[in-house]
Formats: C-alpha cells, structure tokens, sequence
C-alpha cells in the first residue's frame, strides 16, 4: 500500500510518545494496585526474559509481520520492507504489563513498563534506498528477592535477611540500508551493536539490636558483580512479492561473538577485580507469509528460530540453553474508509503466539501461550497512527517448572511521518 503522509507526522511522534509513556504507567497502576516493580521469577536465572517487542499493531494480530509492506503504517521487524518508503517516519512502542507468578507455596504479584523499541528510518533515494536505525531491546532483567537466614554470633543465634537484586537489559542498535531493486522485491543489510548489562548485588541485612523504627543495626559490605556485553552482529532480509495477493519474508543474522567484562566489588572494603570472558552467541533466522483475503481483510504467520542450545562461554547457563523458536500467526482487518462510520473504519487485529524460551528451569522447558486482540487510530493526512493491544499470556507449567506466570499485556505504539520525497 502506497501514499503520500501529511506534514507534521514526527513532530506529532514526538509529542505523542510522552503521552504514550504516561498512559501506560497509569494503566500498569491500574491493571495491579498497590504491588512491588520487577519480573517474574523466570527472570531470575539465565540470560534473562525475552522481552522483544515490535509494535502494537503487530502485538495485537499475535506478533507476525515479516512480510509486512504498507507505507503508510511501516514495520521494523523485516527492514526489507522498508525500501519503498517516501517519508521519514519514527516509531516509538512500549507496554504496560503485570504478571501474577506463582510457585508451590508462594504468590508474587509484579508491574512494570517498558519502552523496548525506538526506530527511525531515512529515506535516502525516494522509492528505492532506505536507511533504519534505532534501539531494540532482546532481553532483560529485574528482580529482587528477599529469604530468611540466621547465623551464630558471639555466642547469640542472629537472624538475618538476605536481599539478591538482578537487573539489567540486552540490546541492539540496528544500522540497516534497505534496497528495492525491482517492484516485487525487497533486500536489506546491516550491522546491529550488542550491547548491555547484567548486575547482581547481595546484601545481608542482619535483625538485631533494631531501633525503635524497627532498622536493622548493621548492613554488610554489599557483593556486586556486573558483566557488561559488547559485540557487532549482523543481518541479512529479504521481501518477495510472488502473488498479488501473496507476500513472504525472511532474516537471518549468522552466530557472532560477544565480549564481557566482569567487575566484582565488595563495598565499603578496598577491593575490586575485573576480569574478561566471551560468548558465542548463536544464529537465528526467521520466515513468515502475508495473504490477502478480499479488500480489508488480511491473514499471516511468522516463524523464528535461534539455535541456543550451540550457546557457548557460561557454563552456568548453557547447561540449561534449549534452541528457542516463536511461532505467531493472526488475522487483521484494514482501516476503512467509508464515509460516517468512524467505528466500522477501524482495524481490528487478532492473534496468537506460542514460545519456547531459550533455557530450561526445574529441568524443563519454558512455554510462553499469548492471545491478543488490538486496533489502531490513523492520524490526520496519513500521517502515522497510534496503535494499542491487550494480550493475555500463559508462562510456564507449575508441575514442570515449579513456577508458573499469568500475564496480562498493554501495548501502545505510536508511529509519525514526515514527508521527504
């Protein structure tokens, strides 16, 4: 689908990215009052959760787009589709999400927001050459965890609590040219900087000879270990039109290396040491199909793989690592454009997802279920548009796992144009 956006478009982005930001910590609040920030249990070991995300409008036909190719509405997910573009368009997507976990005799109840996709592509020969950039987050983590201990002192048994805190985000920088060298077909190659962190920190809060406020007397030195990743990873796309109704689309980005650098530091006592070590981190790729039906309604799926289970460089998590496939598939309603009938132009979008992630816990694999459903709100003069979804998703299996996730999604996107060409 071609045309022209109206002026204004990544002005409006901007603006309305804020707002986007702001509704969603509100609906966070709203979907769990009166509940601590963090991640599910899951979150806790490994590499951390998937938490890539493209845009609402794909979260809301179930996560498929790989064959995407609408100029007025663009996708990132294959940049192959972006070479057609006339306009400069930002996009910027992020969600509001709690999750009830639990486990054979605890409940934990968590909120957070999160803004994992920010893009940006540049129309560098109108129609034909496109450069994208942007931030792409992969995976994350953040949570803190509190137990009960009790150690022998001078003679007295002295409780204690000891709080792990993990947080930290995996992320990629996209650089991307994208070409269509004749109508029915779209390439695309680029660079992606690997960067990110993974903090830990332990403290022992110990209980006795509290004040009258109930403050532990003393802290210990806190441990902290921080591995920060730096690597380059590449990736190859292509987008081909065989039928007029038909689209395919496919990426691939080959096995690349990763440097860590480790920092361990105890506090409050002079002592630090930083060491080194390297990751192999595998290949993925991905295909999926778009088919028109009729003139407003469209079905599709996509397909991705990564090959965990070749991970290399930490022993702690490989032994656990499991090839990690996503299959998605939905179907979307186009806007309308029939004169007094505001609600029946609206897109409707429904979709489903099933997952396994990319390591094992309890000794077994983790299988994430999402349903979705989501419309979208075109700006004036094609402009953009802003984009909502809910999903509900089902995360692991108590009896398999020993834990379990119920979660609930709201994701809002918003996409500007400017015109350029």
């Amino acid at each position: 689908m071609r045309g022209r956006s109206g002026r204004g478009g990544s002005t409006t982005a901007l603006l309305l990215g804020g707002l986007t930001l702001a509704v969603m910590g509100a609906a966070c609040d709203l979907l769990a009052p009166a509940t601590a920030r963090g991640q599910s249990p899951f979150a806790l070991v490994n590499i951390g959760a998937d938490v890539r995300s493209t845009d609402a409008r794909m979260e809301g036909r179930g996560g498929w787009g790989l064959a995407e190719h609408d100029t007025l509405n663009p996708a990132f997910k294959n940049p192959a589709g972006l070479a057609e573009l006339n306009a400069l368009t930002i996009l910027l997507s992020g969600y509001a999400e709690s999750s009830d976990s639990r486990t054979a005799d605890t409940e934990r109840r968590t909120r957070r927001t999160f803004t994992p996709n920010v893009r940006a592509a540049i129309p560098l020969q109108g129609g034909r050459l496109v450069f994208s950039t942007g931030f792409q987050a992969r995976r994350a983590t953040q949570y803190t965890t509190v137990s009960r201990y009790s150690t022998l002192l001078e003679g007295q048994l002295v409780p204690y609590d000891r709080e792990f805190v993990r947080q930290g985000t995996q992320f990629d920088i996209p650089l991307i040219l994208s070409w269509r060298p004749w109508s029915r077909l779209g390439l695309a190659a680029g660079l992606n900087l690997v960067r990110g962190n993974i903090r830990e920190v332990l403290n022992d809060f110990f209980i006795f000879d509290a004040d009258s406020n109930g403050v532990p007397d003393f802290l210990v030195p806190s441990h902290i270990q921080e591995d920060e990743f730096s690597g380059t990873s590449s990736t190859l796309a292509l987008q081909l039109q065989p039928h007029t109704r038909l689209r395919l689309g496919a990426t691939f980005t080959p096995g690349h290396g990763v440097d860590v650098k480790r920092t361990v530091q105890i506090e409050n006592v002079a002592r630090k040491a930083e060491s080194s070590y390297h990751l192999d981190w595998p290949y993925a790729w991905a295909a999926g199909a778009d088919y028109r039906i009729g003139e407003r309604w469209r079905c599709g799926a996509d397909y991705q793989f990564s090959a965990f289970s070749r991970f290399r460089g930490r022993e702690d998590w490989q032994q656990d690592m499991v090839d990690e496939w996503h299959l998605s598939c939905g179907v979307e309603r186009l806007r309308g454009t029939a004169r007094r009938n505001p609600w029946g132009n609206l897109p409707l979008r429904l979709g489903a997802s099933l997952h396994r992630w990319a390591y094992k816990v309890g000794g077994a694999d983790i299988r994430e279920l999402r349903v979705a459903v989501g419309t979208g709100f075109p700006f004036h003069g094609n402009a953009g548009s802003l984009d909502v979804a809910l999903s509900h998703g089902w995360i692991g299996d108590l009896g398999e796992n020993g834990l379990e996730d119920r979660v609930w999604r709201l994701s809002l996107s918003v996409t500007g144009m400017e015109k350029w060409w």
